[in-house]
């Protein structure tokens, strides 16, 4: 394995790490991994029409 690859899979595990400790901001909201950063996503809008 490559000093690269190495470096990039522990980045991944810091990211994984702060994902799981995420203090979401209410109900319905979730915590998404996008790229190289953590995203929050709030829940969708009550009256949806499908």
């Amino acid at each position: 394995m490559s000093v690269a690859a190495v470096g990039v899979e522990h980045q991944w595990d810091v990211l994984l790490r702060a994902w799981r400790e995420v203090d979401l901001p209410g109900e319905g909201w979730r915590a998404e991994i996008d790229e190289q950063r953590i995203a929050l996503m709030p829940p969708p809008p009550v009256n949806r029409t499908i």
